[in-house]
């Protein structure tokens, strides 16, 4: 497996990591330090996505500006498919 198709499946598996330690957690400072880290796991996970969709610093404005204009993150961000089909 390259670098690059194995990147977003460990970040994958580190956000699913970090939010069930987090689900765990009961110590605040411990909670600030995961929900830090998750963060960081979030905008690594947009880069990767937004590198293979080879989007321009304009589009990720725009994604980033919807996406950020919400109240809510999508919870589906498949371009060009219906939720149904992935």
């Amino acid at each position: 497996m390259s670098r690059i198709s194995a990147q977003p499946f460990r970040s994958r598996v580190r956000m699913l990591y970090l939010n069930k330690k987090k689900a765990a957690e009961k110590n605040p400072e411990t909670l600030r330090r995961l929900e830090t880290q998750i963060s960081a796991t979030d905008r690594q996970i947009d880069r990767l996505v937004y590198e293979l969709y080879d989007l321009s610093d304009e589009e990720i404005e725009l994604v980033e500006g919807g996406v950020m204009g919400c109240s809510q993150r999508p919870k589906s961000l498949f371009v060009g498919r219906p939720s149904g089909q992935r």
